[in-house]
């Protein structure tokens, strides 16, 4: 119950401060970061299940996705003097389905859950590279690779 009223509250926040224009450079830098931690315990949390249930393959896919992911990071850091995680639909669809990912938790629906979800985040980890590779500034606000 705290884990889905915490994913929610993690959705609405965004939502409410763009709706009242109270959004700021300083909120989506803690939010990602939040995001991070949020990820971090989230593995640590869920793998043990995990490993009983998905392939290697989905491992491999998985650890490539982080490594781009810290890649992508650097590249940002180096590039912008500052951490920079854009915002994206695809990086918020990624959140949401990880966020889902323990109520898929079984034997019958896991791989096919995890291969749809590690196709969002591959497809959002080379986008959000792909920004910081092409763009000289960052902006918190794209939401696309294509502005």
């Amino acid at each position: 119950m705290i884990y889905t009223l915490c994913g929610i509250s993690d959705i609405v926040d965004g939502f409410i401060a763009r709706k009242f224009d109270a959004s700021s450079e300083l909120g989506a830098k803690l939010d990602s970061v939040a995001d991070l931690l949020f990820y971090s315990v989230m593995a640590i949390r869920i793998m043990p299940a995990l490993v009983m249930v998905l392939t290697e393959a989905i491992w491999i896919t998985i650890g490539i996705i982080v490594l781009l992911r810290i890649v992508s990071y650097t590249l940002a850091a180096i590039r912008y003097k500052c951490f920079a995680s854009h915002h994206t639909y695809l990086n918020k669809l990624t959140g949401t389905a990880l966020f889902a990912l323990p109520y898929f938790i079984d034997e019958m629906f896991a791989i096919p859950y995890c291969i749809i979800g590690c196709t969002i985040a591959s497809i959002a980890t080379i986008e959000e590279l792909v920004m910081h590779i092409v763009y000289k500034e960052y902006h918190s606000d794209m939401r696309t690779l294509f502005k």
